[in-house]
């Protein structure tokens, strides 16, 4: 099947209602005319569905799949057998497409794509290594064992696993920092067993919506303060400069040491890197302007283009007699599966950091894999990515390999040359094994600064300038001004704790703005209709009336908000105003409506919190009514003790609602004219619904405004 057609976890197999079919209880009885068929051939009624629903009938034929809701409420037995055989295509995608799998047209670009994706890899392991603080041969093995389980559980075609400098800058930060008595080789598979259970956790509890938690400009931020973090990182490698002999935590305090040790610099390895940036930064522009006309320049890949050079270089002129740092020996064989060492320790050492990890490298991920999906249209799968990736980094952990997620720049090359499908990566991932086995000898004498020329590359395609250009475009000076504090903590302070104070804005600014209910104050515009009296400055209010809609569901967390909103009105005339502000000379109010059709949710504290406001308005003696109140929330209303308080002031359209209160006011204004001096018995007698001290000719004229249905109110629309 093609992955394309793939439906994701959120339409869970409910693909008859996008065909147009109507579905009767299973998927054994479909409907399309009003008479039931009982039971229908595989293909009857799909003659005109090429797409989804045909594809997925074909693999699930022999099951016939049933509704989940239907079995849970008819036989949970059935239920929990239905899961459990629909659980292996969940997990494993791969069963999905990989029967329908072209494999004379597909192949042959896969095979192509993943050889030059290996080319691109393997060089980038072993620099990326360096940055994370291991042995060579760990980065080998992290391109290796992740990139076959990923191909097995990814919903993605073109996302290419693997170190990335994010993870590796990350590793490395975390694993010169630690205080456990372990060597990096024992410690960085710890955070990929670490990182793996809770990515596997959040994807087993749906937490793909993770990825929209961090704002994006406080993202961008962040990543443009890592990419320069990274090259401040690469100064000493790419100048041959000596390592510091003291620890050095922050960014300017290594960039401190770059500058005051300038004057060792080994002017071999430095003109090293500098050619190897040239030839990378010259094959990627050439790439830019002329791929459309010498298609062939797809294949031509810079980072090996710089590890022949680094090596030939290396050999030829003696790089090692001129003090030039190379990689020298790396361990080559397989790696024998050994579980991570996990201590209480290494846990509580390694757990903070794998979560900032996990978060950081799902969210990059994620924005990879939503990238090519959305380029070729096909679906994916946020939960399952983050199984994929999970899964990945548990067994890479069994094979010695660091934390590890998607890489954007290898998946573009992915893309470029020609993926059909995972199929490449797993190409790939035999090429990487190859090296593990027999490039020792031939990556001996790369340079580190051509290593280092490698990071650099990479670094700078981290940085997200096109945002700054687009908030910048749209005067957007807040989100302006996020990016930049993001970046400067970061740079300052640290990743950690630039990444932390990231998520707790994010999660401030999402509090907010979940706890500040949206309402619009309505008034009535030259042509009646009612209309949000700040969207048109000509709209009239009506003296002495508030109308009010509320625009989103009620809870816990905005009604609080919702009722200080009401009292700022009451009190200034405006819900924009604050506290501290001098009271306005708005008239009294006198009524309240309220239109309620765009309340979807309602919760128990929302439900206290109106019964109180109502009980309040009403002793202060001002009329309340409700306008389109939905069905499901009536019940709570009557429960409450609502309805018993407004009456019978539940209301089909707003201008039915609000000649109904000014009769009201009326009413109460001409008795308390005839009756000089007894508004307190007014207030006391006007108990909890229509007023016992008025005439019944004007009862009458308040039932009968209450009991017509105006089918051309123009507040229907509002």
């Amino acid at each position: 099947m093609h992955q394309d057609s793939l439906p994701s976890e959120d339409e869970s197999l409910r693909f008859d209602e996008s065909s147009g079919l109507k579905r009767s209880g299973t998927y054994g009885s479909f409907n399309d005319n009003g008479n039931t068929k009982d039971p229908p051939t595989p293909y009857e009624g799909l003659k005109d569905n090429k797409g989804t629903l045909s594809e997925m009938w074909d693999t699930y034929k022999a099951s016939e799949p049933t509704d989940p809701m239907q079995l849970w409420q008819e036989d949970k037995s059935l239920f929990w057998k239905e899961m459990l055989k629909r659980c292996p295509y969940y997990f494993f995608p791969i069963l999905l497409w990989l029967p329908d799998y072209k494999w004379r047209e597909q192949l042959l670009p896969d095979v192509i794509t993943g050889i030059g994706v290996a080319c691109m890899l393997i060089p980038q392991c072993l620099a990326y290594a360096l940055l994370a603080e291991v042995p060579p041969a760990m980065g080998l093995y992290t391109a290796w064992s992740p990139i076959i389980v990923y191909f097995c559980m990814s919903t993605s075609k073109h996302a290419s696993i693997g170190p990335d400098a994010l993870s590796s800058l990350l590793v490395g930060l975390y694993i010169s920092s630690s205080n456990v008595n372990m060597t990096s080789e024992e410690l960085a598979p710890v955070f990929s067993i670490l990182c793996g259970i809770l990515l596997l956790i959040f994807g087993t509890f749906r937490l793909g919506f993770l990825d929209n938690v961090l704002s994006r400009p406080l993202l961008s931020g962040f990543v443009n303060a890592v990419a320069v973090i990274i090259l401040i990182e690469q100064l000493n490698p790419f100048f041959g400069l000596p390592a510091s002999e003291h620890h050095l935590e922050y960014s300017w305090e290594k960039l401190e040491y770059t500058f005051t040790h300038f004057h060792l610099i080994n002017w071999t390895a430095f003109l090293t890197g500098v050619l190897c940036l040239l030839i990378m930064i010259l094959t990627r522009v050439l790439k830019y302007f002329f791929l459309e006309k010498v298609p062939i320049l797809k294949f031509l890949i810079d980072t090996l283009l710089v590890v022949i050079l680094g090596v030939v270089l290396s050999v030829s002129l003696d790089f090692e007699g001129y003090g030039v740092k190379i990689l020298g020996h790396y361990e080559s064989e397989f790696p024998i599966p050994r579980a991570p060492q996990l201590t209480w320790g290494s846990i509580g050492d390694a757990i903070g950091p794998s979560v900032v990890m996990c978060i950081i490298g799902f969210v990059e991920s994620i924005v990879a894999v939503k990238i090519y999906a959305a380029k070729h249209n096909y679906q994916i799968s946020p939960n399952r990515e983050l199984v994929a990736l999970g899964a990945s980094n548990i067994v890479g952990s069994f094979f010695k390999a660091y934390p590890t997620f998607i890489s954007l720049t290898r998946s573009s090359i992915a893309d470029s040359m020609g993926a059909q499908s995972q199929i490449y990566a797993l190409v790939a991932s035999f090429i990487v094994l190859l090296a593990i086995f027999v490039g020792s000898e031939f990556f001996y004498y790369l340079p580190n600064s051509a290593m280092s020329a490698i990071i650099v590359v990479a670094a700078f395609s981290l940085f997200e300038l096109e945002d700054l250009h687009f908030l910048w475009k749209i005067k957007a000076w807040r989100d302006i001004a996020l990016l930049a504090f993001t970046f400067l903590i970061t740079v300052i302070l640290g990743v950690d704790q630039g990444i932390f104070i990231s998520i707790g804005i994010s999660l401030l600014m999402i509090v907010k703005h979940t706890t500040l209910p949206n309402i619009a104050i309505l008034g009535k515009d030259s042509k009646g209709s009612w209309v949000d009296v700040y969207g048109d400055k000509k709209a009239k209010v009506i003296p002495g009336v508030l109308v009010v809609r509320i625009e989103e569901g009620l809870y816990f967390g905005n009604i609080g908000q919702l009722k200080a909103m009401f009292k700022r009105i009451e009190k200034f005339g405006t819900h924009f105003a604050h506290p501290t502000d001098s009271t306005s000379d708005t008239q009294t109010l006198k009524a309240i409506i309220i239109h309620t059709k765009g309340v979807v949710g309602l919760d128990a504290s929302a439900v206290q919190v109106l019964s109180e406001m109502v009980e309040e308005y009403h002793h202060k003696n001002i009329f309340v009514g409700f306008v389109k109140l939905r069905a499901q929330h009536k019940e709570k209303f009557l429960l409450s003790g609502i309805i018993t308080s407004v009456g019978d002031r539940l209301f089909l359209s707003l201008n039915d609602a609000v000649d109904y209160a000014i009769d009201y006011i009326n009413i109460q204004v001409n008795w308390v004219l005839a009756n000089p001096g007894e508004e307190q018995t007014l207030q006391s007698e006007n108990n909890l619904g229509s007023p016992s001290l008025v005439l019944s000719d004007a009862e009458s004229v308040l039932q009968q405004r209450r009991t017509r249905v105006s089918s051309s109110d123009n507040s229907d629309s509002s």
